[in-house]
């Protein structure tokens, strides 16, 4: 049952994405988003309301959207699940060269059974991400029905206590397969090299949480802010994490993506 809700996620984004290749980026998202489905140019912005109040771009397909899903995973409650995988932005006029990056997408089930996005997240690489870089995809430890986990700090409660914290104590809340994501840099998988792109790359981080939503099962959520890094150089942004539990009900960040 697992693998056909999985099975059938990837469908819809293998779906998205021929969409976007087909009738353009606009199109595809306008009709592929949820209501309330966020995208972030580098900060969070509403596609339905702030697309939809642009005009129009004159040639729907000068730029060329080819995103393929790599790795995903769907809550045990089947209705909340994400995909992550490389993409390639090319400007068909060939006024600029290709871009090439990794997105993530949270989806999530409407009232109809049909899967939309409700979170989306690309970060910039510096050349194209092979899908085989992107696994094995993270695992979720849910139940069919509302688990028995004991109460533990919530995602948001976690983000917010991540104050000018050391990249040990950041590191503390990874899962063990957990990846970091940031523009401009190659994709880092499983917790231990991550912690030592951790310490290799900033002193302290802090996160400002704003927003996230979770699966009926509480066994997958994923959150929204804004972070600022100390070191050299001292830096800030935009950051979406995905967040698993761990065998002891724990939240542990599944994916940190940093925008």
């Amino acid at each position: 049952m697992e693998q056909q809700a999985v099975d059938a996620l990837i469908a819809a984004e293998r779906a998205f994405a021929t969409l976007a290749v087909e009738h353009g980026i606009r199109a595809s998202f306008l009709a592929q988003f949820a209501t309330d489905g966020l995208v972030f140019e580098p900060g969070p912005i509403r596609v339905h309301e702030t697309w939809t109040a642009r005009p129009a771009p004159a040639d729907p397909l000068a730029l060329k959207l080819e995103r393929a899903p790599a790795a995903a995973a769907v809550a045990a409650s089947g209705e909340m699940g994400f995909t992550t995988g490389p993409f390639t932005l090319t400007d068909r006029t060939g006024t600029r060269p290709p871009q090439h990056g990794i997105y993530t997408s949270v989806w999530r089930k409407n009232a109809l059974g049909v899967w939309q996005v409700v979170l989306d997240a690309g970060v910039l690489t510096n050349a194209a991400i092979e899908a085989a870089a992107l696994l094995p995809a993270p695992k979720l430890h849910g139940t069919a029905s509302k688990p028995n986990f004991p109460q533990m700090l919530s995602p948001a409660e976690i983000e917010r206590s991540i104050r000018n914290s050391s990249p040990e104590a950041f590191a503390s809340w990874l899962a063990a397969d957990a990846r970091w994501y940031r523009n401009g840099n190659a994709p880092i998988l499983l917790r231990e090299p991550v912690a030592t792109a951790f310490r290799a790359s900033w002193r302290s981080a802090s996160l400002s949480h704003t927003a996230g939503g979770g699966s009926a099962t509480g066994d997958f959520a994923y959150t929204y802010g804004t972070l600022s890094t100390e070191g050299a150089p001292r830096s800030a942004g935009h950051y979406v994490n995905l967040w698993s539990r761990d065998e002891y009900g724990v939240w542990k960040i599944a994916a940190a993506i940093w925008l």
